[in-house]
This record gives structure tokens, sequence and C-alpha cells, in this order.
């Protein structure tokens, strides 16, 4: 059967509310705090006045002034899923980069790190669109008997970059799926539904990878993608796509 991820809730209000409609997964997006609290955000800034700061450089307390009622802390959301669903941790956050060179010490496996602790190996699924973030977090897990953990690329992702680099990126990505997978020592091919329709889905099945699937919430493309052999599908309508499963 088909697994259901709901996709980006904004606040501990809304991850209670859809573990409580029975998903599969919640998918939680995480950034660091300056003092290296872990926060459910998307964005990487917020707003003090007209101003955008970014929320690297806040403290936990600081962020918590500017957004006294929509701050979450993800020990806060795991604690909330409990035994109810499982986290779908989409690492939002990159570290400086001399920490690359020792994976251990980078700020995404920190953050692995308390995840695992809190709900252990076979609950929780880590996905980025950084490439060096997926090695990081695959090179600690290796190195400490965390194979179960499945972590994924994002592919069809389109972060920040000049736009000759995203263009190649994308053509990368649709024409050798397998060279960014690879490369990063991904456990899981995550797609959005664009790219897994066209080569992602194939290359999965072909390597025997679990397949996540972003964001469906058309009808019938929810109806293609329960059916189809995927592992994971996030979807902003998770009531829909339990309905339609």
């Amino acid at each position: 059967m088909v697994m259901v991820s709901a996709h980006r809730p904004a606040d501990l209000e809304a991850v209670r509310a859809a573990a409580a409609l029975g998903v599969d997964f919640v998918e939680l997006d995480v950034q660091r705090c300056r003092d290296g609290v872990l926060v459910l955000a998307h964005d990487a800034w917020v707003l003090d006045g007209r101003r955008r700061v970014l929320l690297s450089d806040l403290t936990h307390a600081e962020l918590v002034r500017l957004r006294p009622r929509s701050t979450t802390t993800v020990a806060e959301c795991l604690e909330v899923l409990g035994g109810r669903a499982r986290a779908h941790v989409d690492l939002k956050l990159t570290s400086p980069p001399e920490l690359y060179a020792r994976p251990a010490d980078t700020w995404e496996v920190a953050a692995v790190r308390q995840v695992v602790e809190a709900v252990g190996d076979g609950r929780a699924v880590i996905t980025s669109d950084v490439p060096a973030s997926v090695r990081a977090v695959r090179a600690w897990a290796r190195a400490h008997g965390h194979e179960d953990l499945l972590v994924g690329l994002s592919l069809g992702a389109d972060p920040p970059a000049p736009l000759w680099r995203r263009g190649l990126r994308l053509a990368v990505e649709l024409l050798a799926p397998g060279r960014p997978l690879r490369a990063c020592d991904a456990t899981l091919v995550v797609a959005n539904k664009a790219l897994a329709r066209l080569t992602a889905a194939r290359w999965a099945r072909r390597h025997d990878l679990p397949l996540l699937v972003w964001t469906v919430d058309d009808d019938r493309e929810l109806v293609r993608w329960l059916r189809s052999g995927a592992w994971l599908v996030a979807t902003n309508r998770p009531a829909r796509a339990l309905a339609l499963r």
C-alpha cells in the first residue's frame, strides 16, 4: 500500500491535525536557529518589521519574540507525532562549508541525530535538495549503524543558484537521475511529480529503491501515484489522499 505524507504543516496545531487524520508520515521542514535549536520553518528568513532576517542569525528566543504565535520546535513536533505518525524530515538547513569534511560535525547530522534519538530509524525519513547534506547524513548513518534510515535527495527542486546552474542541475536530474543519487549515496529517490513521471520512477523501480513523490494534490494525479507502486506520496490534501486510497 502506498503511504501518504501530509505536506508542510505550518505549526504545531497543523502537525497535530495531520497526525489525527491517520496519515503515515507528517513532513517537517527543519531550519536551525543560531543557538542550535531546530524549528519548523520552510523559509530561511523571517520579517522583522519590513526587514528580512535570516532565521539562522537568530537565537530561538529572538525568533520567538518576532513570531510568538507561530514558532514551533522540532522537538515539540516529534513529541506530538509520538506513535501516531512517522516523521518525514526535510532539511532546509546547511552547514558552513568547512564542516562537510567531518560529516559527524555537520548541522544536518546533529538534526538527524535528534530525530533518530526521539523516534528511531524506522519511524523517520530524511530528505534534502542539497547533495552535500545527503552525503553527510549517509556517511554518519553508515558509520553509526543506522543503515535502515532512509535518506533521499530531492530531484526537481529549484534551490537558489544562478540560472545556468539550475538549468544544468535539472537537465542532469532529468536525463541521468542516477548520477546525483549515486554521488551522494541516497537510499531513497525523492522527486517532484513531473520528474517522477518522466524518468525518476522508472529509475527507482529499476534499481529497487523506494520512491517518494511530491507534491501531489490533483485527484487524478493522486490516484495515479497511489496505484503506481510509489512508496510514499506527499500531498497538501492528506484527507483526500487517504479517502482515495
